[in-house]
């Protein structure tokens, strides 16, 4: 049972165990035994709490060298769509996702309508458009497609489903480019290919 007590805005993001908050409150989280929540501390205003340790390191860095002037909901839109890199078999922009932004007087929701064609990148879109932030999710692809140089290796969850699906893959020609090297898949270790989300907003 996670128990998050914050008098303060709270985002989460439900599409492979993240949390995304702010770090000016103190946070509480009670944990059960088998929690998928791992909590980094860093130098940052910011608290990534996720279950891929890797990402959280990843993008805070990110932030602190090119996020310092984003607000929260563009940040948080940044680590939405930076999930489709670290686990694509958890979230593409084909995932359903649910948002929850709350505060001291609020809690609103935000979730995919599963007509859309690319429902988690589309409800990204609504939620910036809806806090009326200064970036639209063009501009934040374009920051995160130049300026975000970190490849996530495969860990021994997703290398496990690459060869449950190896046979799927070899024969999609966007798969095999991203996911395979030489005749066979990517193991645990190797370092995976970075998905630009630009041109997936255009297509």
């Amino acid at each position: 049972m996670k128990e998050i007590n914050l008098a303060l805005s709270i985002l989460l993001l439900f599409t492979s165990c993240s949390t995304f908050v702010p770090k000016q409150k103190k946070i509480k989280i009670k944990k059960e035994e088998k929690t998928n929540f791992c909590p980094l501390q860093a130098p940052t205003q910011f608290e990534l709490i996720g279950k891929n340790k890797e990402l959280q390191i990843d993008f805070l860095k990110f932030i602190k060298s090119h996020g310092t002037k984003l607000s929260p909901p563009e940040i948080f839109s940044l680590y939405a769509i930076n999930q489709i890199n670290y686990r694509p078999d958890l979230s593409s922009p084909m995932s359903q996702m649910m948002i929850i932004d709350m505060g001291p007087n609020y809690t609103h929701y935000y979730k995919t309508n599963e007509s859309d064609r690319k429902p988690l990148l589309e409800l990204v879109n609504t939620y910036l458009k809806d806090k009326k932030t200064k970036l639209t999710i063009k501009q934040i692809a374009y920051l995160y497609d130049k300026k975000y140089k970190y490849l996530p290796e495969v860990d021994q969850e997703f290398a496990t489903f690459l060869k449950e699906n190896a046979s799927s893959i070899k024969t999609n020609d966007t798969y095999e480019d991203f996911y395979t090297r030489g005749n066979e898949v990517l193991r645990t270790g190797e370092s995976l290919k970075k998905i630009n989300i630009l041109p997936l907003l255009e297509v």
